[in-house]
């Protein structure tokens, strides 16, 4: 599968790489999200969000988190043409609790803040949403995403080898699938509702493979297919064995 994200003018647009997302905040003095607390009055000023720079830009390696966020940032900016012209409120709203959330998140946050909308983080519990109390912090108007990450995957399909035995390269493939909705928050229309599975093959040289590995995400490394070379060299082990004591049988009995 050697399809999705194209172009390096793609490489350049999302080379920002999300590490963490905080957790209640107010609105930022500027673009940029602002968390609603769980409870209570306290709240608090969310760091910017760091960013590693040249990570994922060109002639440099694709790490597989860069990769994640990649197609989530994807997902994110075909889903944002539903929503009104900037400047405007944006409330982003998980529903689910999943290990991408912060790249998500991230990606959402890169985006958005960039076109001008201003950002506000709700991460209260859905099923209490409909029994709480409106947030005062919240803005009344300007539209709600919801968003739903619930699955990233990544594997490790084939492993080419000279002679069977040197590794040569690695594919890697990688898919993710969103559940996107977006809706007015003074009338609750309906804007959009998709689920969304967008994917990505590449193939990893061997001497820059451990470089694109992660142990940050459970989907940001994988267990390498080896494609049957064990099973070709046991077997070639084998012959050789055999032929071996073949040809002690015949020179300890010819002589």
């Amino acid at each position: 599968m050697q399809a999705g994200l194209t172009g390096a003018a793609r490489g350049l647009v999302l080379a920002a790489l999300l590490a963490a997302v905080g957790a209640a905040a107010l609105p930022l003095a500027g673009p940029g999200i602002a968390a609603a607390a769980a409870a209570g009055d306290t709240a608090q000023v969310r760091a910017p969000t760091p960013r590693l720079p040249g990570v994922g830009a060109v002639d440099t390696v694709r790490t597989n988190v860069w990769l994640a966020q990649a197609v989530l940032a994807e997902v994110v900016a075909e889903a944002a043409a539903a929503l009104p012209p900037a400047p405007g409120d944006v409330v982003v709203r998980p529903l689910v609790q999943s290990p991408g959330n912060p790249l998500l998140i991230g990606a959402v946050e890169d985006l958005l803040s960039a076109r001008g909308y201003t950002i506000f983080l709700d991460e209260r519990d859905i099923a209490d949403k409909a029994k709480a109390v409106p947030d005062p912090r919240l803005p009344a108007g300007g539209s709600e995403l919801r968003l739903s990450c619930e699955e990233i995957t990544l594997v490790y399909p084939r492993v080419g080898r000279r002679f069977g035995l040197w590794r040569q390269w690695v594919d890697r493939e990688l898919s993710v699938t969103v559940t996107v909705t977006i809706v007015e928050r003074e009338t609750g229309r309906l804007l959009y509702d998709e689920r969304m599975i967008r994917a990505y093959g590449d193939r990893v040289p061997a001497d820059r493979f451990n470089e694109v590995r992660s142990s940050a995400y459970a989907f940001s490394d994988a267990e390498v297919a080896e494609g049957g070379w064990r099973r070709r060299v046991e077997q070639t082990v084998v012959l050789g064995t055999l032929a071996g004591l073949v040809a002690l049988y015949f020179a300890n009995t010819g002589s």
